[in-house]
């Protein structure tokens, strides 16, 4: 009679550190799985090796990488950072942006700095938002259960953080086109343009 197999206990995702970087398993996520992936050293050519903290996040269903910027080695070079953090194959996994969030001097106020995976900026995302709201909150910087500000590359944005819910406002649109007509593939569209931090397409 085949004898059955204990299952293992499972532990709980403690901070690893590696090399230049380290990941919190273990820090809260906004509705998502627990993610775990291989971790290298970072390869960023013009800074020391030292440790980075990073926290991995999802909004619903972007995953990105969110620190600190006080955890930064001074003159830290975030588009190359981006680029490295947010490799497939880097020691994260697939990644849709690289977040660095910073306390301001008022109360309830604080900035983020969002970077694609290519390293562009200047734009906004709204998921990573959601999710700077968060570790801003888990940092410290702002309170939970009220209004509270935040700006991302000079644009103002609102948002709050109730239990497990995350809101963010966007600023009225400060560029809108619409009925606009676009070939694609073969194909016409009729399409609108709206520009709330972020160009999009309709």
């Amino acid at each position: 009679m085949a004898k059955k197999k204990k299952a293992a206990k499972k532990k709980k995702a403690k901070p690893v550190l590696a090399g230049s970087t380290s990941k919190s398993e273990s820090a809260p996520t906004i509705n998502a799985p627990r993610h775990s992936a291989p971790l290298r050293p970072l390869a960023i050519s013009h800074l020391p090796l030292s440790p980075m903290l990073f926290t991995k996040m999802s909004g619903a269903g972007n995953l990105f990488a969110v620190t600190a910027a006080e955890d930064l080695p001074t003159g830290s070079d975030h588009v190359a950072l981006a680029r490295e953090v947010c490799e497939v194959q880097g020691p994260f996994g697939r990644l849709d942006g690289l977040i660095v969030v910073a306390p301001e001097a008022q109360d309830d106020r604080f900035s983020m700095a969002f970077y694609n995976p290519d390293g562009t900026s200047g734009m906004m995302c709204g998921n990573g938002a959601r999710c700077a709201v968060r570790f801003a909150v888990n940092r410290g910087y702002v309170a939970a259960g009220r209004d509270l500000e935040f700006e991302n590359f000079g644009t103002g944005y609102r948002g709050r953080l109730d239990g497990d819910v995350v809101r963010v406002a966007f600023p009225d649109p400060h560029a809108m086109h619409l009925d606009l007509d676009l070939s694609v593939a073969g194909e016409e569209w009729r399409l609108h343009f709206v520009d709330v931090g972020t160009p999009h397409l309709i």
